[in-house]
């Protein structure tokens, strides 16, 4: 241990301990009974390297979780991230085939992530034009493309347009500007699914069909140089082709489904977040996490982050238990409400139509509490179009990937405990903070 005493007019008549030391918790209850000022500094771990800038010691950076946000490559090397390039293997082989996909997942599992690794995939063979929806404007169809134009010019498109028929000759052959095969992937496309965007639905939806039916794709001289369309969203854009009756259906070559972090992927994150802190997480806090998330990526790095957050409270050395990490749940639930994802998502069951409140009174009534990974099967209209919707809102999984099927179930404890303690209170005045029995 290190004594510095000095004097100061600022602070007369004591003294400033600095003490260094690998454990100091006794060193401060013995000096906290004295007139003194204690500046207590760890010792660091063996291992833990700081980069010298001039004169000053840089503390080494340290990876965060990162939930609600799409992690793109230059992002990698800062944020925890679970590799989905050999996951990503079957749809980048769909895309060469030339198929129309659909990518569907729940709100913030890690959808639009997957996309960029496999744009990463494919940029040495393609050119690949990135699209959110998000930020397109839906007032009209006329809007609509002249927003699509402006952003896929920022990806050097040749032509302006504001038109479905403009849309697709900004990608003919003729134009220079195409030298490669172009892939096109347009995000958050669930979004043309609003009731208010019936003819913007119909127009893209009739120009994709038209370019994907293209008899010159594939053939020796292709009227047009786009290779493969993938729409990303969530359950919803699986009901994409129900918007306009009088259209034959979008049927897309293939669906695929954006999975959940296997316990591998989540134990290899937070296995990395321990030794990059130097701390132990115990094994069953790790599978207690994967349990209570189902492996959702965003509901993962929640997790992460509340656990990041409650160590300045802890004591050295650093050990995650079951009894630390149950102390802390309740603080996960009150985090996620201040991500959008699931601000959007009180809002989709707090609206006052009649459609959001008979989802919200049939989740209540036949899926609250049930997390025991028990399926619930649901037949009858208009019921099974309540669960589908609740599907859309990542609430419930749906049996069958294409949602044909009739059976459903509690999309993870987590997200049920949320709807618990978040929503229903708000709705329900009179309702218990806790769930029913499911036996008697």
């Amino acid at each position: 241990m290190t004594h510095q005493v000095c004097q100061s007019r600022s602070i007369p008549r004591r003294a400033l301990c600095l003490m260094i030391t690998s454990q100091c918790h006794h060193f401060t209850t013995f000096y906290s009974q004295r007139p003194y000022l204690c500046m207590i500094v760890q010792q660091p771990p063996e291992g833990v390297k700081r980069v010298r800038t001039g004169d000053n010691l840089v503390q080494p950076f340290l990876k965060r979780f990162r939930p609600n946000s799409t992690v793109y490559m230059e992002m990698r090397s800062f944020v925890y991230y679970a590799d989905q390039t050999d996951n990503n293997k079957p749809l980048v082989q769909r895309i060469h085939n030339g198929e129309f996909i659909r990518v569907f997942g729940a709100r913030a599992s890690g959808k639009s992530s997957r996309i960029v690794d496999a744009m990463e995939a494919l940029k040495d063979v393609y050119e690949c034009l990135y699209v959110d929806f998000t930020n397109l404007v839906l007032s009209s169809e006329e809007a609509f493309w002249s927003s699509l134009c402006t952003l896929l010019k920022l990806g050097g498109t040749p032509l302006a347009f504001n038109s479905a028929y403009g849309f697709r000759n900004a990608f003919n052959t003729e134009h220079k500007r195409w030298t490669r095969p172009v892939v096109i992937f347009f995000d958050e496309f669930d979004r043309i699914h609003d009731p208010y965007a019936v003819e913007i639905c119909s127009s893209m939806l009739g120009k994709l069909r038209s370019i994907r039916n293209d008899p010159s794709r594939g053939s020796d001289r292709p009227s047009h140089v786009i290779r493969s369309i993938v729409s990303i969203g969530t359950y919803a854009i699986l009901q994409l082709n129900q918007t306009e009756s009088m259209l034959s259906p979008f049927n897309p070559c293939g669906n695929f489904q954006n999975r959940s972090l296997s316990m591998d992927q989540v134990r290899e994150l937070y296995q990395e977040f321990a030794a990059d802190r130097h701390m132990i997480i115990d094994n069953d806090v790790i599978e207690r996490i994967f349990s209570m998330c189902n492996g959702h990526s965003g509901l993962v790095n929640i997790c992460g982050v509340a656990l990041e957050k409650s160590l300045s409270m802890m004591r050295l050395p650093l050990r995650i238990t079951v009894a630390h990490w149950e102390s802390i749940v309740n603080k996960v639930i009150v985090a996620m409400e201040s991500y959008g994802t699931f601000q959007r998502l009180i809002r989709d069951l707090h609206g006052d139509s009649e459609h959001q409140k008979s989802a919200l009174a049939f989740y209540r009534s036949r899926f609250l509490g049930n997390t025991s990974d028990m399926t619930v099967h649901v037949s009858a209209y208009p019921n099974r179009e309540l669960a589908r919707y609740l599907v859309a809102l990542g609430l419930l999984i749906a049996e069958e990937e294409d949602g044909t099927g009739d059976g459903f179930k509690v999309a993870s404890p987590l997200m049920d405990s949320f709807v618990l303690q978040s929503v229903i209170p708000s709705v329900y005045r009179n309702a218990p903070n806790t769930s029913p029995p499911l036996h008697n």
